[in-house]
């Protein structure tokens, strides 16, 4: 069969003459086509049976077709392709990363299958591209003839059969560029046909090539790395003795599809040795030796490093990077180790460079050679792999000693110490240094220190421009009179190492902070002043940019994004705010506000123009704040709290309202994240003009709040709520509710009674005050409802039901997760209309809701009466189902006179937990069968 396909397949140019001979004009005659149709069909039915006999044949194969890896990726690139307004599309990842696989398996796939386009067609570019090449690679994938001699008479062919018909769909990729390509040199049409793009620098795609659409293709997931790992090792791990080491063996390849398919080739039915032995050398690759294994993997990586721009500051500055063995490569470490080792020529300031290193660091991302750190911007990281290249490069390229893994620092004899610049010794113990350690040349030696007291003749190193004792953790004493004499230092960085600061006097034992007014140059500085009164007032750093400060006895960074300027204050009285610490708010990014005396209003009080560049504002443990923003009175121009990002309250007990009078427009556009916790005389959170300007907050946190009765409220004398169905925070994807004994609504209508209590105008129709059908949150995905004991609302109950399963179809169509806790008195969780909506969720945790019944039925059912089909809808994509300690009869109470024998599916459930219900009689009393067929666990 196979052969007879073949031959076909032969007779088939034929019909690929048909399409070329289009540019040409000539005739075709009609039983020809007829032929070739014939042709098709019958290749059609005879490529099915050969592909049938291959699948049963192979056993590996592209890792995205036998693991079907990345579908996020490819759906995005498939959307992309479909776009009319999209002609060009960008694909960056790193060496090794799978781009080449990616957009092959794309166009195979889901172009080819769905009929996207009539031809796909690929041309590897490489990194000195040959134009004449990359044509007829082209043209032989369209069959047509390039009979032109000269680059531009076979760009006008190719253009033309580019864009001969509207009707006919071509896809161009090229791939692996690595400088700009002219299109229009080669004959691509920039609106004839779609062309994707594939390279390892951004700017290649972005900035040169003028992509309009742009993905970054990353490492996998762990999960899908050894899912890969595994099924390329085959039937080799069946032995028990490689279990455990083959977990290790894939972790150290880090994610990238070349190292595991590379290593796991190597590996194939090899015995336990030899699979020690390839774990010891990617933990610890050798200079000298290197096998098939690491080739492979280190030459891709070393193609990258070769084609750096402005190859020597940059190639010195990559393998530096790669020398910071922590998983983290820390910004200041570097910066010390650049302007130290003059890595930089011409650059005289830790502040130039610091903007020099900043390009760098961007240029070697936009290669792929560095990767953005976790939660954080002060610090990059660099993949596993790629700095086991790079360290070997270095040991070619640069006379550098690297030590690492555990155990005692082995030092090379002396004849071999004395060629070496650098030496770093990472996660080793250092018994010892050598009595003739003897390295003229030497410029870097990573080290920590564990001194006790600092050393008085460091005050005479006048040139110095950083002092770093973050990690000195035992220091007790600065002598005074040392850090003044370091009249160019530029950035001090102390945090909690040192504490014992001293008010200045004439016997001093230790320092003072006073000492710093002789530091002119300071540019950054990262200290804790357990007292306010050890600060001078007259201290002023007129250069500084950078800080962390402390004032108080806390020292409690949550803030992950390590913001320029941030500071935190705990202070006794009011007048401490004056001196240096109001120059400090000026142009703050993070602010924590604990035990503040004196202090009823954070806008005007401590600033007045609205902490214009302000991210981050924590306030904690005050008991004199009644309001965050106090306009009552005042009226402002500036825009309040316009970069304001992450905003916290937390035990703010005198706290009545968060903004009083009205806010500019614009005020908090920006806010992302808001925490409310423990502010006992809050009777609301939002006004609802505020409420309508949060369009950016994801994430939305109320609890403990004892007489909070609604979270949002329309203000006095505003006009009615209009809208029935109302989308108040568009992006909300995240909501906590949890203890809040006087919550009536989510939105209010309201009146205030003596008490100070928020009273509804009118009775609310639905139960639970999050689920009314007023607000609508169409991207909430994690909802947790906790300890909220709701008063009964009989009003209309039956009206409102009927209206709501017309309401709320979209109003949780995203929810993945509901979690319901400790409300007491609630009748019922969900409606079978709200149920049949949430055709999203993953997950639903009940515990701890005791009463739990229909009111009008008096069935006590988690889900109220349903069908069938709307219950399917529920349960689609239901992967954990908790209920412990509620008083239910059943958990799905299906309609009356719904089929006895029908049976419920739960496709992708794999946890069921029921605990702790002792009134439980049927999951369903309808049902006679139930299907679970992916659970493991009950």
């Amino acid at each position: 069969m196979k052969k007879k396909v073949e031959e076909l397949e032969t007779r088939k140019e034929e019909q690929n003459a048909i399409d070329a001979s289009g540019g040409s004009c000539e005739e075709i005659k009609q039983f020809v086509k007829t032929w070739s149709a014939e042709v098709n069909e019958i290749m059609g039915k005879a490529k099915d049976l050969v592909i049938e006999d291959n699948k049963r044949a192979k056993t590996t194969g592209s890792y995205w077709t036998l693991l079907n890896l990345k579908p996020r990726h490819q759906q995005r690139t498939y959307v992309a392709l479909k776009d009319d307004n999209i002609n060009l599309v960008g694909l960056r990842g790193m060496a090794g990363v799978g781009k080449t696989t990616l957009v092959r398996e794309v166009s195979n796939k889901q172009v080819k299958e769905e009929k996207l386009f009539n031809e796909v067609v690929i041309a590897i570019v490489m990194q000195s591209p040959d134009l004449i090449r990359i044509q007829g690679e082209i043209a032989d994938k369209l069959v047509l003839k390039l009979d032109k001699e000269t680059l531009s008479g076979r760009a006008d062919l190719l253009g033309a059969r580019l864009s001969k018909e509207k009707n006919q769909k071509i896809l161009v990729i090229l791939d692996d560029i690595w400088k700009k390509l002219d299109l229009d040199e080669i004959g691509i049409p920039c609106n004839g046909c779609k062309v994707v793009v594939t390279s390892r620098n951004r700017d290649i795609l972005s900035c040169e090539m003028g992509t309009q659409k742009g993905f970054v293709l990353n490492e996998l997931p762990q999960e899908e790395a050894w899912s890969l790992f595994e099924k390329m090792v085959g039937d080799s791990l069946k032995d028990q003795n490689l279990q455990s080491i083959s977990t290790e063996v894939s972790k150290e390849c880090a994610g990238l599809p070349l190292g595991l398919v590379t290593v796991a080739k190597a590996l194939k039915n090899k015995n336990e040795t030899e699979w020690k032995d390839a774990l010891q050398q990617l933990r610890q690759p050798s200079s000298n030796n290197r096998t098939k294994m690491q080739e492979v993997i280190y030459s891709s990586i070393q193609l990258n490093y070769d084609n750096l721009e402005n190859p020597g500051v940059t190639k010195s500055f990559f393998l530096l990077c790669a020398h910071e063995m922590n998983p983290g490569i820390d910004y200041t470490d570097l910066l010390k180790y650049c302007f130290g080792l003059q890595l930089f020529h011409c650059i005289s300031t830790l502040e130039e460079t610091r903007i020099k290193m900043d390009a760098l660091v961007q240029s070697l991302k936009d290669s792929c050679l560095l990767l953005d750190g976790p939660h954080t911007c002060q610090c990059v990281l660099m993949h596993n792999l790629v700095r086991d290249a790079a360290i070997f490069i270095a040991s070619k390229a640069q006379t550098v000693l690297t030590m690492r893994s555990d155990g005692t620092v082995k030092w090379p004899g002396e004849v071999n110490m004395r060629m070496y610049t650098a030496i770093s010794v990472h996660a080793m113990s250092i018994k010892e240094i050598p009595d003739t350690l003897e390295c003229p040349n030497l410029r870097f030696f990573l080290s920590q220190s564990e001194l006790t007291e600092f050393p008085r003749e460091i005050g005479l190193l006048t040139h110095l421009r950083l002092l770093d004792l973050r990690n000195c953790t035992k220091l007790e004493v600065i002598p005074p009179n040392v850090l003044s004499g370091l009249i160019q230092l530029e950035e001090l960085y102390v945090s909690i190492s040192f504490t014992q600061w001293e008010i200045q006097g004439v016997y001093n034992e230790r320092a003072s902070l006073a000492e710093l007014k002789h530091l002119s140059r300071l540019t950054t500085l990262e200290v804790h002043i357990p007292d306010a009164n050890m600060l001078p007032k007259d201290i002023v750093f007129k250069n500084l940019k950078r800080y962390k400060i402390s004032i108080g006895d806390v020292w409690d960074w949550t803030d992950k994004h390590e913001n320029s300027r941030a500071l935190t204050l705990k202070l006794s009285t009011s007048f401490q705010l004056e001196s240096a610490i109001k120059m400090w708010l000026n142009g703050i990014e993070y602010l924590c506000l604990d035990e503040l005396k004196g202090v009823e209003s954070v806008i005007y009080e401590l600033d007045v123009k609205g902490f214009q560049q302000l991210k981050h504002l924590h306030v904690q443990n005050n008991a004199e704040i009644k309001y965050i923003v106090n306009l009552r009175e005042l009226v402002i121009a500036d825009v309040i709290f316009p970069a304001l990002e992450i905003f916290s309250l937390k035990k703010v007990t005198e706290l009545e309202e968060m903004c009083c009078g009205q806010l500019p427009l614009t005020s908090f556009s920006n806010l992302t994240n808001l925490k409310v916790e423990q502010c006992d005389k809050l009777k609301f959170v939002f006004s609802l003009s505020m409420a309508k300007g949060l369009s950016q907050l994801q994430e939305l946190e109320i609890r403990e709040c004892n007489i909070l009765g609604a979270i949002i409220i329309k203000e006095e004398g505003g006009t009615g709520i209009k809208d029935r169905y109302m989308i108040l925070f568009p992006r909300l994807h995240h909501l906590v509710l949890h203890r809040l004994p006087k919550l009536m609504s989510f939105l209010s209508v309201s009146i205030i009674n003596d008490a100070e209590e928020i009273i509804p105008e009118c009775n609310h129709d639905f139960n639970m005050p999050v689920l009314q059908e007023q607000v609508e949150f169409p991207n909430l995905q994690t909802l947790k409802l906790s300890s909220i004991d709701l008063e009964e609302m009989q009003h209309n109950q039956h009206q409102a039901r009927s209206s709501l399963e017309l309401s709320n179809i979209q109003r949780f169509k995203n929810l993945t997760s509901l979690k319901m806790q400790g409300s007491g008195t609630l009748k019922y969780l969900l409606s079978s209309s709200t149920a049949s909506s949430m055709g999203q969720l993953k997950y639903l945790v009940i515990e701890d809701c005791k009463v739990m019944e229909e009111a009008r039925t008096q069935r006590k059912a988690l889900i109220l009466p349903c069908n069938l089909s709307s219950m399917k809808r529920f349960l689609v994509r239901l992967e954990d189902l908790h209920v412990v300690e509620c008083g239910l009869e059943e958990i799905v109470a299906l309609e009356d006179g719904a089929e006895a024998a029908a049976r419920l599916v739960f496709p992708k459930v794999t946890l069921l937990m029921l605990k702790n219900m002792p009134k439980l009689k049927w999951f369903s009393r309808g049902l006679r069968t139930s299907k679970w067929p992916l659970l493991k666990v009950l």
